[in-house]
């Protein structure tokens, strides 16, 4: 640790390097939550846009069934 006495400016570096470098455990599970509010946010996006083209779409894809020689 940087508060341990005796330690050289070189270890106390490698200290510094390894905590700014390698990710925590508490790092991992806050990426975790950031992705997963940013698939919530994606799906209400999704959900959004079906609710307000849905019917447009359901017209044109009944259309474009309607087309189709069978």
């Amino acid at each position: 640790d940087l508060a341990r006495a005796g330690g050289t400016m070189p270890d106390r570096l490698k200290i510094c390097l390894r905590r700014a470098l390698v990710p925590s455990a508490r790092d991992s599970g806050q990426t975790l939550t950031e992705y997963a509010l940013l698939l919530l946010l994606i799906a209400i996006a999704a959900l959004g846009a079906v609710a307000l083209y849905g019917g447009a779409l359901r017209g044109r894809w009944e259309w474009i069934i309607s087309q189709l020689p069978f």
